[in-house]
């Protein structure tokens, strides 16, 4: 069956934590793929996987990664595939990758508003930014 799914991690070290994904997809009969990709250690090998994820018939693709996480930040990038970033605890116990998260979600809000025909305004982006933080 042709993945529909596509699970991605920054490195092995984080596949205790995605088998718990992989665990529920298989668990509702998704067909998914699971590999380990870098944005700092291969990012050629990262953009190749995004830019075809969609060619390839990729419906989401979830990526995990510690520190910073940039790499569900650098895949969405480049491709219009949704992607769901998740944090992974690190050397400041997951705050540092779920900031990131949330930042990552305010700049998709302030670009969704700006191509949207009526503006938004400052108070309605400061209240979604605050149901983002709940």
């Amino acid at each position: 069956m042709t993945p529909v799914v596509s699970v991605i991690m920054g490195s092995t070290s984080d596949l205790p934590i995605m088998e718990k994904a992989a665990k529920v997809l298989n668990d509702f009969k998704v067909p998914f793929e699971m590999n380990a990709l870098s944005a700092h250690r291969t990012p050629e090998a990262v953009e190749e996987f995004a830019k075809n994820a969609q060619k390839r018939g990729i419906k989401v693709i979830i990526a995990a990664a510690g520190m910073a996480a940039h790499l569900g930040g650098v895949i969405a990038s480049m491709t219009t595939v949704p992607v769901i970033g998740v944090p992974i605890k690190s050397s400041i116990e997951g705050l540092d990758s779920l900031l990131f998260k949330f930042s990552l979600s305010l700049m998709s809000a302030s670009a969704l508003s700006s191509l949207n025909s009526r503006r938004i305004s400052k108070r309605r982006l400061r209240r979604l930014t605050l149901s983002l933080a709940r």
